[in-house]
């Protein structure tokens, strides 16, 4: 028995344990909360026989905050399709160019704005930094960017309505856009020049870096989380000191400095490195291999 959430967590570790079922878990997250209470429901993702981490960081963390010892725990990252997203795809394809240009439209850019265009995808929620964002570029020369904030407010509207006269204040309705999630990311970052990730809380891993750098796009990201598994500074992205707006504003900044084929090479090199190491095939070949030894230890 395979647990990856809390509350069913505790229904399996219970049956697993009257029928004799091995019992695993996946820790994917940080669960915040610091009551005693809240604690102890959290630690049901330790008590498995062995524990999946998502990432290092998410390993550290089970290691300190709940004194689970290392020999318990299996680190396997989560794990994108390479084939889906893949720029390869969208290359010479009259279709995608077309789907493309429709995005642009929808978003209120003219299709002849040739400027970067920088994606900051994630559900919009303060600790995925959006207003941390739109601070960060004010101080950007905007005729060298457009911005698009993508994702679902999932009933924050007054957060999401902050945003939005935020952007109207700063004389940035031209150039920064907020626009709803789409089903079709692989579309979405086939038109990115660079996604952003300003989580002001560390990512537990981070999939929307892992999907931007299987199709070819930089990642500008926070250095902490599991952004650091991810993004090599200066190969794959950049990454900037989490919460300075001074050195968001500074990677920025180099970032659109850069030529063209350094771009692409960087997009290149991220590829490379999600075939490597974050594809699904590995992800589900790493599990059943957790199982088989389990088993075998059963």
């Amino acid at each position: 028995m395979h647990a990856r959430s809390r509350a069913p967590a505790w229904s399996g570790y219970w049956a697993a344990r009257i029928t004799g079922i091995p019992f695993i878990t996946t820790f994917h997250g940080t669960y915040n909360g610091t009551f005693l209470f809240k604690k102890y429901y959290n630690s049901i993702m330790t008590k498995g026989r062995l524990v999946i981490a998502n990432s290092q960081f998410i390993q550290g963390h089970i290691r300190e905050r709940y004194h689970v010892l290392e020999k318990k725990i299996r680190v396997i990252p989560r794990g994108v399709d390479i084939h889906r997203f893949n720029p390869a795809r969208f290359v010479g394809v009259e279709e995608n160019l077309l789907k493309g240009n429709d995005l642009f439209e929808a978003w209120g850019f003219s299709v002849e704005d040739r400027r970067l265009c920088m994606i900051l995808p994630g559900r919009l929620t303060s600790w995925k930094g959006q207003d941390f964002f739109i601070e960060g570029l004010k101080e950007i020369d905007r005729g060298q960017y457009r911005a698009v904030i993508i994702g679902d407010c999932q009933g924050r509207d007054a957060y999401k309505k902050s945003l939005e006269l935020k952007i109207e204040a700063l004389h940035l309705s031209d150039t920064i856009k907020i626009v709803p999630p789409s089903a079709y990311m692989d579309d979405v970052l086939s038109v990115a020049d660079a996604v952003i990730s300003a989580s002001q809380d560390p990512e537990a891993f981070g999939r929307v870096m892992v999907e931007a750098l299987a199709m070819g796009v930089p990642v500008i990201a926070g250095g902490h989380g599991g952004a650091l598994e991810i993004v090599d500074h200066g190969e794959t992205g950049l990454l900037f000191s989490p919460k300075s707006l001074d050195s968001f504003r500074e990677q920025i900044s180099v970032f659109l400095k850069m030529k063209e084929a350094a771009r692409k090479k960087m997009g290149s090199l991220g590829r490379q490195k999600v075939v490597s190491s974050f594809t699904t095939e590995g992800l589900c070949r790493k599990t059943l291999a957790v199982y088989e030894e389990v088993l075998k230890g059963s």
